[in-house]
């Protein structure tokens, strides 16, 4: 019969193997890995609102003029601001779910913007203004994003006349990419309603229709030769675009073709927007 010290030894040696073993079938510590973000620019793309002015009379009570001289020679006229429902909202409000804080998403017009992180993998809502309450709907909802990539969303106007902005806009998302030779990509898009005819050097020559995106990558040999860009709009008699690209490496140039207002456009209903974007890489 053992004695009580030998008892007591192996209970000890026992358990120390016990416990060993469960150190070792024990679940590993949670690791999270980070998710690179997306990287979005929002640019809004339709007619310029016609300038308009306005000259003070001697009897005006508008705040603007109380500071000059009443005298007809003095007086000077001044731009007013552009009507409501003109122009697009110049900038959108978005929150991350989780995140009780409202960030700001700037939105050009017409001009080409900075790309700016997202979350990755979540849909994010955005809105003209903050809301009041829970579940208002969006001005335009933005389907989630793959890590480290780079989009560009044009905003189209979807009201008439007037208004032209009033309702929700339409939304093109462009995935932005570069060229895998290292030479020049062009991305064309047609946001129009009209077909848009294209015409690049050697004579490639073929038509854009509305709503269709089209990618060209230039030869990467060629670097530093012009390459010669028109295009034109069905309801036009006028050229909307006749440029010289010079190829260079890694870049992307973006062609944007949209509806605009002949009186603020040189008499065409097609405009274009241009911007040039360098490879991450």
């Amino acid at each position: 019969m053992p004695s009580p010290r030998a008892h007591i030894s192996a209970l000890f040696t026992s358990n120390v193997l016990a416990g060993s073993l469960l150190a070792e079938t024990a679940l590993p510590p949670k690791i999270e890995i980070a998710i690179p973000p997306a990287k979005v620019s929002i640019i809004a793309l339709g007619p310029k609102p016609i300038r308009r002015y306005k000259r003070p009379t001697q009897h005006t009570k508008d705040p603007r003029f109380q500071s000059q001289n009443t005298s007809s020679r003095s007086r000077q006229t001044i731009l007013l601001g552009a009507p409501k429902y003109s122009t697009p909202p110049t900038q959108l409000f978005f929150k991350i779910h989780g995140n009780t804080n409202w960030q700001l998403m700037d939105v050009r017009f017409n001009n080409q913007g900075v790309l700016k992180k997202i979350p990755a993998l979540k849909t994010i809502d955005f809105h003209s203004t903050i809301p009041m309450v829970e579940g208002q709907n969006p001005t335009i909802r933005l389907p989630a994003m793959e890590p480290s990539s780079n989009t560009l969303f044009f905003l189209t106007p979807a009201g008439e006349l007037k208004s032209l902005w009033k309702n929700n806009p339409r939304v093109t998302a462009v995935p932005l990419t570069w060229s895998a030779t290292g030479g020049t990509r062009i991305l064309l898009i047609n946001t129009s309603k009209q077909v848009v005819t294209i015409s690049i050097s050697q004579g490639k020559i073929f038509p854009l229709n509305p709503g269709q995106q089209k990618r060209v990558d230039l030869n990467s040999h060629a670097v530093e030769m012009n390459i010669k860009l028109i295009a034109k709009g069905a309801n036009d008699t006028k050229i909307s675009l006749q440029e010289s690209i010079l190829v260079r490496p890694s870049i992307t140039k973006v062609y944007a073709f949209y509806s605009a207002a002949p009186m603020t456009n040189g008499g065409r209903t097609l405009a274009c927007f241009r911007a040039i974007y360098q490879s991450p890489k």
